[in-house]
């Protein structure tokens, strides 16, 4: 088949960022065999690998004509597109479909879907996972050049979804691993070897995800030996996580939970296994399946999604759902040594099918079938922007409204207003435009229910609403779109709005932060400086017609709990009238007890800032006859906020968590240095992992840590690893010359001398202690910056991900 491929030199990328050791299970396996085979076969085309410091080892020893860049998670996405650009890449295959603006041109990308699980069983997905699989999955199948899957199974699926227009999807199916069929006895160390039961023994490989069933194999494996008489244990391995709850109820078994174990120790538990247990409800493949093959294993497996197809003739098949099936199962295979013959005979042959290179030609053909593909011309790729306008009896203003809109200089607008039946001059107004813009005049629900109306309505790529009283800069949309295109991470952009009055003077600037932290203590978001990706209203949903007038401030913090990306542009995009007839200044009891509540519902924190200007507004801006006396007693009117901000926590019960959100927001300052709030922080989260079960990274909290990969000074990590060694390998860039000591629960492990500005990999052994440890990295110089003292800038570690860190970087 490779004789066939003739186009040479591609610059082909590989976007790696969804990839988490530990956590994404047999797609790393796939990916890994596959690209292990590709860069082997086709040398002649350059690879240029993208991954975070934290997955950098999962590609770091495939092959030495690679390009390797790490690129920090904070900027990733950012740093991702202007490097494809400047590489100029022909074909970017993505590991897994991710919802973000196109970093690259849709119609040049392969991206990799090994299943569709979260269609069949939605039950087991939150629904913040629920609605962000379905915006990646959905926009992959209706753009991308192709989609690589891994069974014919999870290809029909694919190709029956409603969204899908790819016509091109692909097989990339999973072979055996190179650590399974180069595994031997002799290379286990004796501490794995005595976590090998001496008696006979079933075996589950598999994290405890709610598809794997566990709960009724374990009641499968309870009715087996409460009907026979056989003797055997049950082996278990995987992320431990949740193993607790998983076993409550079953503690009498012979059951064993062994968490992470080496690919070597899997296949020698494999063979000296009576079978392979695998009765998991969903699969998009089942590569424990050729594992067991390999080990001359018999298989137990479901009869339902992929995995007839994998196991061919060579398992014994039972429902998943049916304990008394499953249990049969177990007994047949145990009470019939000729069936289990004929099962090892039969997964021996069967395993010669699946191959890494039958995959890495299926996966090089696309990359040569999508490198060729037509891309949509520049003008295409501008993204369209929709705005929409509510507007009631708005007659005196509204015409400048549309003029700011109509005047801008990008000109891919869709522009809507929604009028609820104005009886003034606005409708005249709307005539005289003609067909410019798409309008309608009828009664409706009132503001919030005309936003959803028109939004639900828009096409473009790019969403934003402007009342019918304020208005855009006219360059306000360019820069805009420009800021979405070169930030394609950026879910939501806010810009700086200027304060005008009812002749346009501006008469002051809207009070905004550059920090969207800041979104929990006030709203420094001016509504008509706000614009979100079409994505975000998909994943969060319409604005909540329920509130009067602090509906964006609510759509605002329902994207901070969505994880959205959030930007600042420091520019003046819009600006916001104020007079005497607008909800910001009519409104303003009702303003400030929307916010309270909006606070309390997504925070669980109100801070104090909002009772101060509340009492403000109500004793000195509402009786500016008064403010000479609160000049002089300025706390008359500073008791009263502080005592009504204290019942209104007291009676909604958020004393507690507010005492932990104010250390949360205080943590997320980035000059916040050690002192009582880390020494709280740290006992807390060290009570908080006493609970945990172990693993290699169970909730592990990183003090000196920031998102773009820099270090402090001083760092300390915090929690509860597996006890054994580990080894560690720490990799970076050093600013200046300085000595690098570490220590395990006070212990100095190692010291060594790091020349600046250069890079470094330092690799050692830590030897973990049982329950809680603290390991300690210290720097006897760096550098600075405006806030931050900076030491070491991590491209590969292993010591911690970047979940772990508790203080994001600015």
């Amino acid at each position: 088949m490779r004789e066939a491929i003739k186009p040479r030199g591609l610059r082909i990328a590989i976007d790696t960022r969804s990839l988490v050791v530990g956590v994404s299970g047999g797609i790393i396996q796939n990916q890994v065999g596959v690209f292990r085979e590709l860069f082997k076969r086709y040398p002649e085309h350059t690879y240029f690998v993208f991954c975070t410091p934290f997955n950098r080892e999962i590609f770091r020893e495939l092959s030495d004509h690679i390009h390797l860049v790490s690129l920090p998670p904070s900027s990733y996405l950012h740093d991702l597109a202007q490097t494809l650009q400047t590489r100029k890449i022909d074909v970017l295959f993505r590991s897994y479909p991710t919802a973000d603006a196109a970093v690259f041109p849709m119609e040049r990308q392969i991206i990799y879907i090994p299943d569709n699980q979260h269609d069949y069983y939605p039950q087991f997905f939150s629904r913040d996972a629920r609605a962000y699989r379905k915006l990646a999955f959905d926009k992959t199948l209706r753009e991308a050049g192709a989609v690589g899957t891994i069974s014919e199974f999870s290809r029909s699926t694919l190709q029956a979804h409603p969204e899908c227009a790819c016509s091109d999807i692909f097989l990339m199916a999973p072979a055996l691993q190179e650590e399974h069929s180069l595994a031997r006895a002799e290379d286990l160390t004796a501490e794995e070897l005595a976590q090998v039961p001496d008696g006979d023994f079933f075996i589950y490989p598999a994290n405890l995800w709610e598809h794997k069933n566990h709960r009724r194999v374990l009641e499968a494996f309870s009715r087996l030996l409460a009907e026979t008489n056989h003797k055997i244990s049950f082996i278990f391995t995987g992320n431990p996580a949740d193993w607790p709850s998983i076993s409550r109820g079953f503690e009498a078994l012979p059951i064993c939970h062994l968490g992470y174990v080496r690919a070597e120790l899997v296949q020698y538990l494999l063979q000296k296994a009576r079978a392979l247990v695998f009765f998991s409800l969903f699969e998009g493949f089942g590569i424990p399946l050729l594992e067991a093959f390999h080990a001359g294993t018999p298989v137990l497996c479901s009869n339902c999604t992929s995995l007839p197809e994998v196991a061919g003739d060579a398992t014994l098949l039972a429902d998943p759902l049916d304990i008394s099936s499953m249990a049969a199962a177990m007994r047949q295979i145990l009470e019939s040594p000729a069936l289990t013959a004929e099962l090892v005979e039969r997964g021996r042959r069967r395993l010669d099918a699946f191959t890494w290179a039958q995959s890495a030609d299926n996966l090089m053909a696309a990359f040569v079938r999508v490198a060729g593909r037509t891309v949509r011309s520049p003008l295409d790729l501008q993204p369209l922007v929709s705005v929409v306008t509510p507007s009631y009896n708005q007659g005196r203003f509204i015409r400048r409204t549309i003029e700011s809109v109509l005047n801008q200089t990008y000109g891919n607008i869709e522009y809507q207003v929604i009028d609820g039946g104005s009886d003034d001059e606005t409708v005249d107004i709307l005539k005289s435009y003609g067909g410019r813009f798409h309008w309608v005049s009828e009664p409706d629900g009132g503001q919030t229910a005309a936003i959803n109306k028109g939004l639900a309505q828009a096409k473009g790529e790019i969403l934003c609403y402007l009342n019918s009283d304020d208005v855009l800069e006219p360059d306000a949309l360019e820069k805009v779109v420009d800021f979405f295109l070169k930030n394609p991470e950026c879910d939501l952009v806010y810009g700086k709005a200027h304060y005008i009055d009812e002749n346009d003077a501006v008469i002051g600037s809207y009070k905004t932060s550059d920090r969207p932290s800041d979104l929990h203590t006030d709203c420094i978001i001016c509504q008509p400086a706000a614009f979100w990706r079409a994505g975000l209203s998909k994943l969060i949903g319409q604005f909540d017609e329920t509130i009067s007038t602090a509906m964006d401030y609510d759509y605002w913090l329902r994207a901070v709990n969505a994880h959205a990306v959030i930007s600042h542009l420091p520019e003046y995009i819009a600006s916001s009238r104020l007079y005497a007839e607008t909800k910001t200044m009519a409104q303003r009891e009702l303003i400030f007890h929307e916010c309270f509540d909006l606070c309390a519902r997504h925070v669980g924190y109100v801070h104090a800032h909002y009772f101060f200007g509340y009492w403000h507004w109500k004793l000195i801006e509402r009786r500016p006859w008064m403010a000479p006396f609160f000049r002089f007693f300025p706390l008359a009117w500073k008791l009263p906020a502080r005592i009504s901000h204290a019942y209104f926590l007291l009676r909604r019960g958020l004393l507690p968590r507010a005492f932990k959100g104010k250390l949360r927001l205080m943590a997320q300052h980035p000059s916040v240095r050690g002192g009582i709030l880390r020494v709280l922080l740290r006992l807390r989260e060290r009570l908080r992992h006493r609970r945990l079960p172990r693993g290699p990274h169970n909730g592990l909290t990183v003090f000196g840590a920031w998102s773009d990969c820099w270090l402090a000074p001083e760092v300390e990590i915090c929690g509860n690893w597996r006890s054994g060694k580990k080894a560690i390998r720490l990799g970076g860039f050093v600013p200046t010359d300085c000595t690098m000591r570490l220590s395990l629960n006070h212990a100095m492990v190692i010291e060594r001398r790091l020349e600046g500005n250069r890079e470094h990999m330092v690799e050692f052994s830590l030897d973990f202690a049982e329950g809680s440890n603290i390991v300690t990295l210290s720097f006897d110089a760096w550098i600075s910056d405006t806030l931050r003292d900076l030491s070491f800038c991590i491209y590969e570690t292993n010591l911690f991900c970047e979940t772990d860190i508790l203080v994001p970087a600015k």
